[in-house]
């Protein structure tokens, strides 16, 4: 049997924002992706257009020139160069192969052009491989507000606020979705504190402000028991904010796993419905087309200086299976 069969995923993400803690959480989350973290997500550490170039470089006919259509590009051939533990695989050993990049429209080496081409090269999952854009960034997963669809819906940004000082802590102050996706390494609870994690992360939390603080302090203080009252009150009070802002509402006898998993399913069901309906005009019963999204991004650009804000990556989960989705 090889690996295709054993059903190994290779994931090529921008850099480490991507990987961790974006794509962990996601892995983790659904655990029926069956994606290994450590061993099948890379980083390639430079935008699209670094990337369009190295394939030009290695692919190209020597003139600056390539089929970017009929070319057969191999990139775990290509990574191997840099990760020594992919040497010997080849894409076929692979069931998926993904691209998780930025569009990046302020950098200078912005090309509607080298995006057009990278779209199409990167079109099959289980060939080349698929590329998912995040626009503007990957920030834009968390630049939502759960409890206002319509708004989310028809939400754009300016083509100035696009650089990354600007937007992500735009997109991150947005809602809470950025600390539900980063309370591990916000509470420094990945290897450190692995038995407070789990006493937080099983808490069947209430919406009420006091008893869900309450709750919190009995974990904390059960975990630690050498934490002042004032140390509490500071690490309880931080715990909350990065659960309860602008978010749907916990369910009754949901503990953190299972709210964060229904609230990702939410945010995936957003950013396919504003793919489908109103960024291609179609209905949900649809199926995305990144190429349609990238053109209608260029032309919206092109013509109104804004974007509009989707994280395409998270489409992943329901390419993989629309029931992942659903709850």
């Amino acid at each position: 049997m090889n690996n295709r069969e054993k059903g190994l995923t290779l994931i090529l993400v921008e850099g480490v924002d991507e990987k961790d803690p974006f794509l962990k959480v996601i892995s983790h989350t659904f655990p029926e992706l069956k994606i290994d973290y450590e061993k099948e997500v890379y980083t390639f550490n430079t935008n699209i257009y670094h990337l369009y170039d190295e394939l030009l470089k290695e692919y190209g006919d020597g003139n600056g020139d390539l089929d970017w259509e009929q070319t057969d590009v191999d990139l775990p051939v290509l990574l191997s160069r840099k990760y020594p533990e992919l040497k010997g695989f080849r894409k076929v050993n692979f069931k998926n192969i993904l691209l998780c990049f930025d569009y990046d429209c302020h950098d200078p080496f912005y090309s509607p052009e080298k995006l057009n081409a990278m779209q199409k090269l990167f079109s099959d999952p289980t060939d080349n491989g698929k590329l998912y854009l995040n626009y503007p960034m990957l920030e834009s997963y968390c630049h939502c507000d759960l409890r206002h669809k319509e708004a989310f819906l028809d939400l754009k940004v300016k083509a100035k606020e696009l650089t990354g000082a600007q937007y992500k802590p735009l997109a991150k102050s947005y809602s809470n979705l950025y600390g539900i996706f980063n309370i591990e390494s916000i509470l420094d609870l990945f290897i450190k504190e692995e038995k407070l994690r789990k006493a937080l992360f099983n808490i069947e939390y209430s919406t009420d402000r006091n008893q869900c603080l309450s709750a919190i302090q009995s974990r904390i203080a059960f975990t630690h028991p050498e934490y002042s009252s004032k140390q509490l009150n500071e690490f309880s009070g931080k715990v909350y904010s990065c659960l309860f802002h602008r978010t749907i509402a916990y369910k009754e006898k949901e503990n953190f796993s299972q709210f964060r998993r229904r609230t990702i399913q939410t945010l995936v069901q957003y950013h396919q419905e504003k793919a489908l309906v109103t960024i291609q005009n179609q209905t949900l019963r649809e199926e995305v087309d990144m190429q349609k999204i990238l053109s209608a991004q260029n032309e919206l650009l092109r013509h109104e200086e804004h974007i509009y804000v989707i994280n395409t990556s998270l489409l992943f989960l329901v390419d993989y299976n629309p029931r992942l989705i659903e709850y």
